[in-house]
């Protein structure tokens, strides 16, 4: 899918359409981002690998590799920094690392946080995370929380 523009109308919906063109390889943890020149670059984290492939989204419509690298994570969610130059990746165990996409440089975000189920996670301004998870409430009920760290 393809919506235009920054944001939805006010008070509306966005419109979406299907995008023409080849999928991107089947894979766990994805994550997609329009970068400055208004193409679209793609990572993928690979079920089961601690291992990211990048992608760029070619004129004809084809997603070309562009980088692989290794991210000390077996992935379950991906979300490129705002500006497209990093990637957050987390895993199932509650750890989250950036992946700088120029050098390949991996560093820790957050260590291991068990006791959580760890859904997503993105950049905010002033280097800050913000994580969303489901845990168990006082009741053995699920709550989700939206976390902030940094």
């Amino acid at each position: 899918l393809e919506c235009a523009g920054a944001a939805p109308p006010s008070g509306g919906r966005w419109r979406c359409a299907a995008r023409e063109g080849r999928r991107l390889p089947a894979g766990g943890a994805v994550s997609v981002a329009r970068v400055a020149d208004g193409g679209l670059k793609a990572a993928v984290a690979f079920d089961g690998e601690r291992v990211v492939a990048t992608f760029s989204l070619s004129g004809a419509g084809a997603w070309l590799p562009t980088g692989e690298v290794r991210s000390g994570v077996i992935a379950t969610t991906a979300a490129f920094a705002a500006d497209g130059s990093s990637l957050l990746l987390g895993g199932a165990d509650g750890a989250l690392v950036r992946v700088a996409l120029a050098d390949g440089g991996v560093t820790q975000v957050t260590p291991v946080a068990r006791g959580r189920s760890w859904s997503g996670a993105c950049e905010l301004p002033g280097a800050r995370i913000a994580r969303l998870a489901t845990g168990a409430a006082p009741a053995n009920d699920l709550q989700t929380l939206l976390l902030h760290e940094g």
